[in-house]
């Protein structure tokens, strides 16, 4: 009935073993797990997965011939999808073992064509966070919420086979997620979230770079730029526009954004306070932090309303 798609590549093996374990554990038993194996040099991550699939049957795996990222592992994995449904899972999360019956029975009792659910950070050490992240509840909400942030955690997301299919994830810097559900709201798709955490998602940002991190954003702010207006997001004109000298100076004051904040949390963690104070003079100067909080209070608000009218 479900095809889950997995895309594993650097993740430490013991992470991507409770993984795929927290899936073959789950209540709904009707589904096969398509593993891409994105390192094909890895070859204790390649016999990790081939004694799992030895023990469990409903394993496909597949070894990429090099690597080819995310974006194109995911599309992969959506071509050979057999079932009618596609769930989408990350090699270090852990999912809850009713994770796939309840959004099964979200989607068909709401008739939905996409459905995630809230969520719980973890650390490396499979330490949880005090509070779940609660995403937006409502398809009009989750409509709206688009216009300023991400309204679903993409690990989460279950939907019918024919939506990934007609829809290829596109790869837009660490935003494909989000650039394809505006996509699918653009077109009239129902997508909501189920009130329940069911996944244990792991935090591991410590490697992303300041520069990384702003090409990110320039990317998120380009397609909700245009959603804004109802266009889809074209990458060739994404390209050009990361090119000109508009979208080098978008991301030039994101990296510089990025930069202060960490210098901030530097600072404050030596009690330094002077150069924390003189680098949060730089940082309200800075025009992405009122982009960014403007985005965060308007999402907040959003939420705050569905969840009274839910």
């Amino acid at each position: 009935m479900i095809s889950v798609i997995m895309s594993v590549y650097n993740e430490p093996i013991s992470l991507i073993e409770q993984s795929v374990r927290s899936i073959l554990q789950q209540s709904l038993k009707d589904f096969e797990l398509i593993v891409v194996i994105d390192a094909p040099n890895r070859k204790e991550l390649i016999d990790c997965i081939d004694r799992i699939s030895r023990q469990d049957k409903r394993i496909v795996k597949i070894i990429n011939k090099q690597n080819i990222g995310l974006t194109a592992s995911l599309n992969k994995a959506v071509d050979l999808a057999k079932g009618e449904y596609i769930a989408r899972m990350d090699a270090d999360d852990c999912a809850d073992p009713k994770r796939l019956e309840k959004e099964l029975g979200f989607l068909l009792k709401n008739d939905l064509d996409l459905v995630g659910c809230d969520i719980v950070n973890m650390d490396m050490n499979g330490k949880n966070a005090d509070a779940p992240t609660i995403y937006p509840k409502g398809p009009e909400s989750i409509k709206e919420y688009l216009r300023y942030n991400s309204p679903m955690a993409h690990p989460t997301w279950l939907g019918k086979v024919e939506l990934f299919k007609n829809n290829k994830y596109i790869d837009f810097p660490a935003c494909e997620d989000y650039e394809f559900l505006v996509r699918l709201t653009l077109q009239g798709k129902r997508i909501d979230n189920l009130g329940d955490v069911l996944l244990r998602y792991r935090l591991n940002d410590s490697g992303v770079s300041s520069t990384k991190r702003a090409i990110q954003k320039t990317s998120l702010s380009y397609v909700r730029r245009n959603y804004k207006k109802s266009m889809v997001s074209n990458y060739s004109d994404y390209i050009q526009y990361l090119d000109s000298s508009k979208g080098k100076h978008k991301t030039f004051v994101i990296e510089k954004y990025y930069k202060t904040t960490k210098k901030m949390k530097d600072y404050k963690k030596q009690k330094k306070f002077f150069a924390f104070a003189g680098n949060g003079i730089t940082l309200l100067c800075n025009p992405y932090f009122y982009e960014s909080m403007y985005c965060l209070i308007k999402s907040k608000r959003i939420q705050k309303r569905a969840g009274r009218n839910r």
